[in-house]
C-alpha cells in the first residue's frame, strides 16, 4: 500500500467466504484512518497485500486477524482460514462520534439480517408509485410495494447474460383483502408467464424482521437467457396493493440495511395500515433500541472518563453535576425521544439521545453541564 489515504475494508457476504462458529454470514465495514490502524485502536498487523492482478482487491491471513477482530463479536470466533476483500474510498466522515454510529449500525444491521436468515423473508423494501420501474441487479432480492394507481404497473429488467428469475405476489394478510391481481411476465414483448392470483392458492407468511404477515401468492422460479423482461401488474379495477418480490439472494449491507429500517415504519403505516410502534415487537425492532441505548451509555462512560481524566479537580470532571430535579427532566426526556422515536421513523439518532438522556438520568451527571461546568448538586 503505498497511498496514506484514509481506506475502507469491506467483506463481502458470502457462505464460503466469512463465518462465525455457528453459521452466520454477514457483512462488516472496518474503518481504516490509515493503512495499517482500525478504528477504535484494534492493533491489527499489517497483513494485507495488494494483488498484482488488480490492485482494488486484496487479501488476507484470517489466522492472526481472528484474535484481533473477534472481541467485536464478544465470545464468538471467526472460522475461516481465508477471505477475500475490496479496499474502497472511505466515507468522508471526520469525527469519532460520527464514526462510532457507523460502526455500531454496520455491526446491528449485519447481525439483525444475518443472525436467522432463514426465518426472514429477506427481501431489500423498496417503496414505488412509478408506472415503470427499472429493477437493478434481478437477481438480488427485492420487494416492490406499491398500490395500483388506475393504471397497470411495470417492473423492466434488462440483462445481457443469463441470470435466475425469480417473481411472487404478496399482499397483506388482512380477512377483506383482495388477492385478485395479476402478473404478466414477457421477454422481449412476447408472452412467458402469467402469475393468476384469483385462480392461485395463497399461503400466511409471517416475516419476523418487521414483525409483519401476508399473505403471499404465485410465484415464477426459472433460469432465463439475455433480454428485456417486463413483469405487468394488475388487478381489474387496477386500486389493489400488493408487494413484488423479485430475485432470491439475500444481501444486505450498510446502506440497504438502513434503508430498509427506514421504510419499514413507512410500510407499516401505508401498507398494513399499522401503527410504526409494532415494529418493537419485532427482533429488529427491539434489537435497534438495545443497540443505541448499549451505544449511548459507551458514549457516556467514556465522555465521562475523558472529563475526569483531562479536567480532574475542576467542575467539568466530578461525578455527579445534576439534582434529583435535573435526573427526573432527563428520564423524561428519555421517555419522549424514545415515544417519538417508535411512533414516526424509528431514527437511530432519538433512540441514542433518548438513551443519552437515561444514562443521565441513571448517573446524575450531564454532559451538557459537564462540558459548561455546571453543577446543581447540593453538595459539591
Amino acid at each position: 500500500m503505498q497511498s496514506q489515504n484514509a481506506k475502507k475494508l469491506a467483506l463481502p457476504v458470502a457462505a464460503d467466504v466469512f463465518h462465525l462458529s455457528f453459521g452466520i454470514t454477514l457483512e462488516i465495514e472496518i474503518e481504516f484512518p490509515k493503512e495499517d490502524e482500525i478504528i477504535f485502536s484494534i492493533a491489527f498487523e499489517r497483513i494485507l497485500r495488494t494483488s498484482s492482478t488488480s490492485p482494488s482487491q486484496s487479501e488476507f491471513v484470517t489466522k492472526r486477524t481472528a484474535q484481533r477482530i473477534s472481541p467485536l463479536f464478544s465470545s464468538r470466533k471467526l472460522t475461516s482460514s481465508l477471505y477475500s476483500c475490496k479496499v474502497l474510498p472511505m466515507l468522508d466522515i471526520h469525527t469519532y462520534p460520527a464514526l462510532i454510529l457507523r460502526a455500531t449500525l454496520t455491526l446491528f444491521v449485519a447481525c439483525a439480517f444475518g443472525m436467522h436468515p432463514e426465518q426472514s423473508l429477506a427481501h431489500q423494501p423498496k417503496m414505488t408509485e412509478a408506472t415503470n420501474t427499472v429493477v437493478q441487479e434481478p437477481e438480488i432480492s427485492k420487494a416492490y410495494y406499491a398500490k395500483l394507481q388506475g393504471i397497470p404497473q411495470t417492473y423492466t429488467i434488462t440483462e445481457t447474460g443469463s441470470f435466475h428469475l425469480y417473481v411472487n405476489l404478496l399482499v397483506p394478510y388482512r380477512p377483506d383483502q383482495s388477492k385478485n391481481l395479476t402478473a404478466t411476465i414477457t421477454k422481449d414483448g412476447a408472452p412467458l408467464a402469467t402469475l393468476d392470483g384469483a385462480s392461485a392458492e395463497w399461503k400466511k407468511f409471517f416475516e419476523p424482521f418487521g414483525n409483519d404477515t401476508y399473505w403471499m401468492g404465485p410465484e415464477y422460479k426459472e433460469r432465463v437467457g439475455a433480454g428485456t423482461y417486463q413483469i405487468t401488474v394488475t388487478s381489474p379495477k387496477n386500486d389493489e396493493q400488493y408487494s413484488l418480490a423479485i430475485g432470491e439472494i439475500e444481501k444486505f449491507g450498510m446502506a440497504t440495511g438502513l434503508d430498509a429500517l427506514r421504510l419499514i415504519p413507512q410500510i407499516k403505516r401505508e401498507f398494513f395500515y399499522e401503527s410504526p410502534v409494532s415494529f418493537i415487537f419485532s427482533m429488529f425492532g427491539w434489537g435497534l433500541i438495545v443497540a443505541m441505548y448499549l451505544l449511548a451509555f459507551v458514549v457516556g462512560f467514556l465522555y465521562r472518563l475523558i472529563l475526569k481524566s483531562v479536567a480532574k479537580n475542576t467542575p467539568r470532571g466530578v461525578n455527579k453535576n445534576i439534582n434529583s430535579t435535573g435526573r427526573w427532566i432527563r428520564f423524561a426526556i428519555a421517555i419522549v425521544l424514545l415515544v417519538a422515536a417508535i411512533t414516526t421513523t424509528w431514527s437511530p439518532v432519538l433512540l441514542f439521545f433518548s438513551g443519552f438522556s437515561l444514562f443521565e438520568a441513571i448517573f446524575s451527571w450531564c454532559g451538557l453541564h459537564a462540558a459548561l461546568g455546571r453543577n446543581t448538586c447540593a453538595l459539591q
